[in-house]
């Protein structure tokens, strides 16, 4: 495994495709091209939702609380040289968890290397190779209590390499004019020694009560090869519309396959 991986890298063995999969969510599946020797095969989770913002009042005084952040998608890259032309990869991709705006967002859908078609319909499985998804960010329900970013998702069973999503951050909490929403967490990163690889914080942005700005969906696992980040979490300020405490849907997860020959 480890030597066709350095003889990729190498350029001994040639790139024959580069599939990057990930515009929807759900089941799916991929036709290994001819003269395969080695797939390297990339997964990326769904990112969590974002909180919603909240309202509490106490002893005459309104409390704003921002919803917090959705965790980030997990990262897995795994291995195969199993495959052979006509085979088909089959998988999900795990879908963004969408915002609230009365509770906790959504956890992230997870993404899952399910099983490999062989061309005269063999079916070889495999097992827990999953990059999950992030979990929503809270909302704040009572006094003193301050909503937490929803956590990464985990990263299991790469045989090349496990990163977990990060965690989105805590909403705000304030007794004056409103309060912030929190960041969604970023996607597990990519191989940090690989040069083709950009790693950027994409977890959405929290809202923003100061500049009546709406929480931003978390990044898509395919923009630019990160993973899928977590939505902000919703403001909340006195007198704003109900959309102005939502918290925003996290990214979408995705798959990429490189496919040498």
């Amino acid at each position: 495994m480890i030597g066709v991986v350095r003889a990729a890298q190498n350029r001994q063995l040639q790139l024959l495709a580069d599939a990057r999969i990930g515009t929807t969510a759900g089941a799916q599946s991929y036709t290994i091209p001819a003269g395969v020797q080695y797939i390297d095969i990339e997964l990326y989770g769904g990112g969590g939702g974002g909180g919603a913002a909240n309202s509490i009042t106490a002893n005459r005084t309104a409390y704003y609380v921002g919803g917090g952040g959705g965790g980030g998608g997990g990262y897995v890259r795994y291995g195969y040289t199993g495959a052979f032309g006509g085979d088909v990869l089959n998988f999900t991709i795990g879908s963004g968890g969408t915002g609230d705006a009365t509770n906790i967002g959504a956890s992230g859908g997870n993404t899952v290397l399910t099983s490999l078609t062989r061309n005269g319909g063999a079916v070889i499985s495999f097992s827990g190779v999953i990059a999950y998804g992030g979990f929503g960010g809270e909302r704040a329900t009572t006094i003193g209590m301050t909503p937490r970013g929803g956590t990464g998702g985990n990263a299991l069973n790469g045989n090349i390499s496990n990163r977990s999503g990060s965690n989105g951050s805590n909403g705000g909490l304030t007794a004056t004019t409103g309060a912030n929403g929190g960041n969604g967490g970023a996607g597990g990163e990519n191989d940090a020694n690989a040069a083709e690889f950009l790693i950027i914080d994409n977890g959405g942005a929290g809202g923003l009560f100061s500049t009546d700005t709406r929480a931003v969906r978390g990044g898509g696992a395919l923009n630019e090869l990160k993973g899928a980040g977590g939505g902000g979490g919703g403001y909340r300020k006195s007198g704003t519309v109900a959309d102005a405490y939502k918290g925003a849907t996290g990214g979408t997860g995705g798959i990429r396959i490189r496919a040498y020959g």
